[in-house]
């Protein structure tokens, strides 16, 4: 199933890309993840997911959601992990 893209998307200008740190890249792109598995990926992606997570030791009833929380955790900034 193809899905067009948001016409409300716009990517950013190169020079901001370029001029990125790469800690800022890096938590953005795990955030993208994070959401896409969490708010977008089908039950099929999931059931999938979870069967590579299990084949590399992950729990296999809660190794997804722990996956997908540590992804969230990984996007945030490093000031907002402790008080």
């Amino acid at each position: 199933m193809r899905l067009d893209p948001d016409p409300r998307y716009e990517p950013g200008d190169d020079a901001m890309i370029i001029g990125t740190p790469r800690e800022d890249t890096t938590a953005e792109l795990l955030g993208l993840c994070e959401e896409f598995f969490r708010c977008h990926a089908s039950p099929q992606t999931h059931a999938e997911l979870r069967e590579f997570l299990t084949s590399r030791g992950y729990h296999p009833v809660t190794g997804l959601g722990g996956f997908i929380d540590a992804l969230g955790f990984a996007a945030l900034p490093a000031s907002s992990h402790f008080p």
